[in-house]
């Protein structure tokens, strides 16, 4: 540990921690950004080993090493030291200066061998544009900045930004907007900051200073129409006000609307790209000690595959054009060239990283990159740690600038549940501007500092998959980035959240794998309550002591008014009931669903492992029927009628109640709501099916309360989990049988959900479950 007792500068000068000047800092593997006004930047870094402590400043190196004495008898350890190394600093006015040890105790002295003087220059402050921070406060002005309305993260008050700037960038009047910019790009704007830069044929000028170089303007419009993730989508105003356009409903409307705003977006993103490089640049940095080895999951956008991977670099020979031909380059030819081992690329966009592999492994769909460090460097220069200025404080997520240098070292190809993985191992390259050399040091203890695992290793272990996602995140939480939840093998827990994400099936063997799981969707926790006035004699639950223990209490999410209505969601396989909260809040976001209470259940925890892969995909929907688990499914109907009896029990008529639920749920709901002994307000089944449906009938009662209840159903045609046809099949059946429903398609969707359809679930809830008012 270390701090400062004697300064001499000409400037005002401030800690990026927002600490005082004189407070005690330091540590092994803790960097400290000192800031000084008007000149620049000194990190000061402690690593430390058994026998030796080093501080480096700049890359000039202060360090105490044990003597070769007799004994060690009687000499204090600097590893957990109660004494302070007493710093001193001299700043010139040229931007050198000269850190010094001073008021040693001489137990130290008499124990260690001290070098007690270094000299270096400080780090430049960054250029930052007067005309920038206009722009971009006119657009923080008129909302366009930050992202409006995020569903997926606390995010932060305008308060809490001005804060933050002022700590981290207090050299300048210009703090918040750089603030601004880094909070922006944790949001769902990166899609804007990435897509203007990846489609720029850099290596043509263009006749505008403000708009650097042509743009595959093709490209960039079909990546922006096939945004497809969440509430990520063309059709979201949110979204599409990131690239200043309204909702599109076609290719073409977008195509238009992006002829019309094209050159302002382009300007938009280039002056936020430059401040984002400018506040990244400004950022405190982080020791190799603490983190010697940071990882990306790539390509991570939605709508961007593998061939994107490689026009992301200015080397890149596409960037030649002729303008028109397709930004686009195969993933293999890249690495076989440019790409390829030695050779050193340039990124056209930011870049994230975060600081472990199985995070990585969630973005990636088959790259993943392993940054080393340069070897003879103290701390990640060319990268700057973001998480304290996130909308996210729970993501880890570490940033690079458009324009930084790596130098592909390896190349590894690995495979993790059948699914092909390219390891890249990169290094920053070492800019002129900085010394990096190590003088006087030991060389054990430079090794020391940046000790990590072996990438072989890493590679020889294929990466084990999460067992549990360490990502805070739930259906938005991604902000349109590509998301991979997956498991480390053929068992699959109810109470894990599959995040509503296209990216859930690993290919066609895991698509048999779960369409082969028994449908044991929610089995009972609780004695059946009848309904007043009805009787359901036949479907009794089972009550068992280990049914009990397992299932956690619904998750509610209580009316904003008078309670008057109540929707019950009943989620998926691999998913749980605050899986679906989010969907809620778009839901609500209208206010047209005050007064509804939403209930929402949890399946108890219980492993399910598939034992055979048989073709079950190939089976028509009664075939499927007869695989069906009928007295885990009766006991799961049971349970949700408990439910219902409960809203009941507190005043809410049964045809002011609505039950739905997605995929396996939406089973449930059907054929639960279908077969009830009392009447519902409306029924939803999304991405389902009907269950036991080659008997379906002997489960109906005889006054067939719900024959006349509204039923809508939703389902993507490229639903490969569960097959489209089972949805149309299951409408079909159902209106054979005299029963009122209506399906939805939702061309492109596989098995997932997408705002339309959550904006049609909204309209057909407010037809269900008009308010009441009053109090």
């Amino acid at each position: 540990m270390w701090h400062l007792v004697r300064i001499l500068a000409a400037s005002q000068i401030w800690f990026s921690d927002g600490n005082p000047i004189e407070a005690a800092r330091g540590g092994h593997g803790v960097s400290s950004r000192l800031i000084l006004d008007r000149q620049g930047f000194l990190d000061i870094t402690e690593v430390r080993s058994p026998e030796s402590v080093a501080l480096d400043a700049n890359g000039a190196i202060l360090w105490l090493k044990r003597r070769e004495v007799d004994s060690y008898f009687g000499c204090p350890s600097l590893q957990n030291s109660q004494y302070l190394l007493n710093l001193s600093l001299r700043v010139d006015g040229g931007g050198g200066f000269t850190l010094g040890l001073v008021k040693v105790p001489d137990i130290i002295t008499a124990c260690y061998s001290i070098s007690n003087q270094v000299s270096g220059r400080l780090k430049p402050l960054p250029h930052i544009s007067v005309e920038d921070v206009a722009f971009i406060s006119k657009m923080i002005n008129q909302k366009f900045v930050p992202y409006q309305n995020i569903l997926d993260a606390p995010s932060r008050s305008i308060q809490e930004i001005k804060a933050l700037g002022e700590q981290f960038f207090p050299f300048t009047p210009y703090s918040f907007e750089l603030a601004m910019c880094i909070y922006d790009w944790t949001t769902a704007s990166f899609t804007r900051m990435v897509l203007f830069k990846i489609f720029q044929y850099t290596h043509i000028s263009s006749e505008a200073a403000s708009l650097p170089h042509p743009l595959d303007h093709g490209s960039l419009a079909r990546k922006i129409w096939q945004s497809n993730f969440s509430v990520y989508t063309p059709q979201d105003a949110d979204y599409m006000r990131a690239f200043l356009m309204q909702p599109a409903h076609s290719l073409d409307n977008l195509t238009a609307q992006l002829d019309e705003v094209v050159d302002q977006v382009y300007k938009f993103s280039e002056i936020e790209n430059r401040l984002l490089t400018a506040a990244m640049q400004s950022m405190p940095r982080t020791a190799l000690a603490a983190k010697p080895r940071l990882f990306s999951g790539q390509v991570d956008m939605q709508q961007l595959g593998t061939e994107h991977f490689g026009i992301g670099f200015r080397e890149c020979p596409l960037n030649r054009g002729p303008v028109g031909v397709e930004l686009a380059h195969s993933l293999t030819e890249a690495l076989a060239s440019y790409a390829s081992v030695g050779q050193t690329i340039t990124t056209k966009m930011a870049w994230s990283f975060t600081d472990n592999i199985d995070d990585a492994l969630h973005y990636s769909n088959g790259i993943v990159l392993v940054l080393n460090s340069p070897p003879d460097a103290w701390l990640w220069d060319d990268v700057s740690y973001i998480t304290p200025l996130s909308d996210d404080p729970g993501k880890i997520e570490y940033a690079v600038a458009p324009g930084t240098q790596f130098e592909i070292r390896s190349l590894h190809r690995t495979a993790t549940l059948g699914k092909s993985m390219t390891i890249i191992s990169l290094e920053p390259v070492s800019r002129q501007d900085r010394p990096l050399t190590v003088q006087g040091i030991p060389k054990k203890m430079r090794s020391y500092q940046s000790a990590g695992p072996d990438l072989a290793q890493l590679v020889e272990e294929g990466f084990a998959p999460l067992e549990v996602a360490k990502l805070p995140h739930g259906r938005y939480k991604t902000a349109g980035r590509r998301c991979s939840c997956r498991s480390s093998s053929l068992q699959f827990y109810l109470m894990l959240s599959f995040s509503f994400s296209r990216t859930v099936v690993f290919g066609l063997t895991l698509v048999v794998a779960l369409i082969a799981i028994a449908l044991v969707a929610l089995p009972s926790s609780l004695d059946f309550l009848q309904p007043p006035a009805v009787s359901d004699p036949q479907n009794s639950s089972h009550n068992d002591t280990d049914t009990m223990a397992s299932r956690a209490a619904p998750l509610v999410v209580p009316a904003l008014n008078r309670h008057t209505a109540t929707v019950i969601i009943v989620h998926g396989l691999g998913d749980s009931g605050s899986g679906w909260a989010d969907a809620v809040e778009v839901f609500r976001r209208k206010n047209r669903l005050n007064e509804v209470k939403f209930v929402l259940p949890n399946a108890r925890i219980m492993p399910i492992t598939v034992k055979s892969l048989g073709p079950s995909s190939t089976k028509s929907l009664d075939e499927r029927a007869r695989d069906s688990d009928e007295p885990g499914i009766l006991e799961s109907r049971a349970y949700l009628y408990s439910l219902i009896q409960q809203e009941v029990s507190d005043g809410i008529s049964s045809d002011r109640i609505v039950l739905g639920g997605f995929s396996q749920g939406g089973a449930m709901s059907l054929f639960s709501g279908l077969t009830a002994p009392f009447k519902l307000g409306g029924i939803i089944g999304l991405s389902s099916w009907l269950l036991l449906s080659h008997k379906f009938s002997e489960f109906v009662p005889e006054a067939n309360h719900n024959k006349e209840t509204p039923i809508f159903m939703g389902h993507g045609d490229r639903d490969q989990l569960v097959l489209y046809e089972w949805g149309t099949a299951t409408e079909k059946r159902l209106k054979d049988l005299g029963y009122d429903v209506k399906m939805n398609t939702y061309r492109g969707m596989e098995h997932s959900a997408c705002l339309e359809e959550l904006n049609d679930v909204e309209e057909f809830l407010v037809s269900r479950l008009p308010a009441k008012g009053g109090a």
